[in-house]
């Protein structure tokens, strides 16, 4: 359509040309979930629709969340209506996982999908085994499962006792010889012997009987060889003159002798160094007492020596050094107060009031290889004071009985029982003063761990 006007000032025509119509659209953008995000409905024929709207998001999942990556069909000229749908790029939701040792210590730390099940790859944990115990790897606590969060899981170990080996044999003066060996023991526990009784070269039933084992049947923590001991039932007639004729016919004699009349005066000239006396204690038991030494052990106030030094003849009882497998030696232990406090009372106040104190050597190794001196007035004896000079754990000084402890058999000691028994020592044994001298059954050189309760028997002076 032309339109023409007449300028009546410059006479002349103007004619215009309108424009063009172009046509317009409706362009709608929807979400995943076809609701509309925007809507434009002025979108020009031939123009690239722009979207003007937030940007589109998707709820995540437990396991993924979605990034918006653009639209479907692809946005292109309008030529017409048109809808575009946002589309959406998964991405995984990962989580933490922490696989830890026994003492929480990390083994590895990694990320995995939530919704999956954590697998741990690597080799197995362990646990260092203990003196008693081995620990074998079992699983994880909790035990995996599919996981939508950080998660920590820590192993798990099954505790397995250690086993020890115990050794039945004869010694070579008795045949030698393996009698059985038993495997698998568990530690801390005592074997058992299972095989045919014992029997020496040395001859037959009645003789000779199998007595026992050597250290004696008990706990074993360590491979330990256990040697037959057997006993020698033969008769024997043994006549000792202990005294000159005079003194006979002066009339003392320490066992028919009353403890008055032995404590006095200088009465104690008249004895022999193995003579035996009963002590009847005040809880009504009866102990057999045997003398020593005369004029042996120094008194620990300086004043000279003791008159009568007196050790058990047998065992009082059973009782342990420490009451835990502590380090220590004499001067700390805990049989040393027992003796002092429970027995010394014990002990009538006739000879009681007569016995002195008196210095008392004694090996430690803390420090090293040190004989050390208290005093006390009941003590177990030492390696020293039995004669077991042999041995590389004995004191560098202190008496020793030689009167009466010259071999293994006078070092035998039978219990209230009448059985030979293990004995107490006051002597430490190893490198850390957890294991205290002792006497085996047998009369020989031993020692055992300081918690473990065995036979004891003590000694005394008087003056």
């Amino acid at each position: 359509m032309r339109l023409s006007l007449l300028d009546n000032r410059r006479n002349f025509l103007l004619y215009l040309d309108e424009d063009k119509v172009i046509p317009k659209y409706t362009v709608t953008w929807k979400n995943w979930d076809s609701s509309d995000l925007y809507i434009d409905t002025k979108a020009a024929e031939g123009g690239i629709p722009a979207y003007s709207g937030p940007t589109p998001t998707k709820p995540a999942t437990q396991t993924v969340r979605y990034e918006f990556s653009g639209w479907t069909p692809s946005v292109v000229s309008v030529t017409g209506d048109a809808t575009y749908t946002a589309t959406f790029t998964e991405v995984p939701i990962m989580v933490q996982v922490q696989w830890l040792n026994y003492d929480s210590s990390v083994i590895k730390m990694e990320e995995v999908q939530a919704g999956t099940k954590p697998v741990y790859s690597g080799t197995n944990p362990t646990k260092p085994s203990s003196t008693q115990y081995r620990y074998n790897f079992t699983g994880w606590s909790p035990s995996p499962a599919v996981i939508y969060e950080d998660a920590v899981y820590t192993a798990q170990f099954q505790e397995v006792p250690n086993t020890v080996t115990a050794t039945f044999v004869k010694d070579s003066s008795d045949g030698g010889g393996t009698l059985q060996t038993a495997t698998n023991v568990t530690y801390g526990t005592t074997p058992s012997y299972t095989g045919p009784t014992p029997t020496t070269t040395k001859g037959s039933p009645p003789d000779y009987t199998f007595y026992g084992w050597n250290p004696p049947l008990g706990p074993i923590i360590q491979n330990t060889t256990f040697v037959a001991v057997f006993k020698d039932n033969r008769s024997y007639t043994v006549k000792f003159l202990a005294r000159t004729l005079t003194e006979y016919q002066d009339g003392y004699a320490l066992e028919n002798d009353s403890w008055e009349t032995v404590l006095s005066g200088d009465t104690y000239k008249n004895y022999t160094v193995g003579d035996t006396k009963n002590i009847a204690l005040t809880d009504g038991t009866t102990f057999e007492v045997q003398l020593v030494g005369i004029n042996a052990d120094e008194k620990s106030d300086g004043s000279g020596k003791a008159k009568m030094s007196w050790i058990g003849k047998g065992l009082y009882g059973d009782h342990v050094m420490n009451n835990s497998n502590i380090s220590g030696g004499w001067g700390e232990c805990n049989m040393r107060t027992y003796l002092h406090d429970e027995i010394l009372p014990l002990i009538p106040a006739e000879i009681r009031n007569h016995i002195v104190s008196v210095k008392k050597t004694y090996r430690t190794k803390d420090p090293e290889d040190t004989t050390l001196t208290c005093d006390d007035m009941l003590w177990v004896p030492s390696y020293r004071e039995v004669g077991l000079t042999n041995t590389s754990y004995i004191e560098s000084s202190g008496v020793i009985y030689s009167g009466v402890f010259s071999d293994d058999a006078s070092r035998v000691k039978l219990n209230r029982s009448g059985s030979g028994q293990s004995w107490w020592l006051r002597s430490s044994r190893n490198s850390n003063t957890r294991q205290f001298g002792c006497v085996y059954s047998g009369g020989n050189e031993g020692g055992n761990a300081s918690h473990l309760s065995r036979g004891f028997t003590f000694g005394f002076c008087t003056d």
